[in-house]
């Protein structure tokens, strides 16, 4: 997996983050493909530096032509929802551009909520931190699109497997 790397450090920063999206999808259990990773990260002031410090540490940057450290700014964040309907904030490796980050501008499930609700996942020596598929159905409702609908219906066998 590409981003071990980044878990590692999440982890040892001990910064509050749950893996959600197609990621989150493949590590439950389906077989399918996701190139990215989206993250929710808790968006308190702290945390979101110490995350914004792990991830140029490990050299990733904006891609979009803004400093990384606008993202910590809640006014700029709302900003961009407004003006520009921004989901994500998308971060991209300097040296291995198939590794991309997407970052929620906003909670979709509140934050505390699905931190509460993640399930830990072992890769390797690491334990990721992942959404519930109770929140991912919810997550994957919301945006609706037909990947997503295809999702929900993989994450309701695995839910209907594991009750048997």
């Amino acid at each position: 997996m590409i981003y071990l790397e980044l878990l590692k450090a999440l982890e040892e920063k001990q910064i509050h983050y749950v893996i959600v999206g197609g990621l989150a999808v493949i590590l439950h259990g389906f077989a399918r493909m996701s190139i990215d990773l989206d993250l929710a990260v808790s968006l308190d002031t702290s945390n979101l530096r110490h995350f914004l410090n792990v991830v140029k540490e490990l050299g990733y940057r904006s891609r979009l032509p803004v400093p990384l450290e606008d993202f910590a700014d809640p006014v700029k964040r709302k900003t961009w929802i407004e003006q520009k309907n921004m989901l994500v904030f998308s971060l991209v490796h300097e040296k291995r551009a198939q590794e991309l980050i997407d970052i929620f501008v906003q909670d979709i499930v509140p934050f505390e909520e699905l931190y509460a609700r993640h399930v830990s996942i072992s890769l390797g020596a690491i334990h990721a931190k992942v959404a519930s598929i109770q929140d991912l159905k919810k997550m994957k409702e919301l945006a609706g699109r037909p990947q997503d609908l295809q999702d929900i219906a993989a994450l309701n066998e695995i839910e209907r497997r594991q009750n048997k």
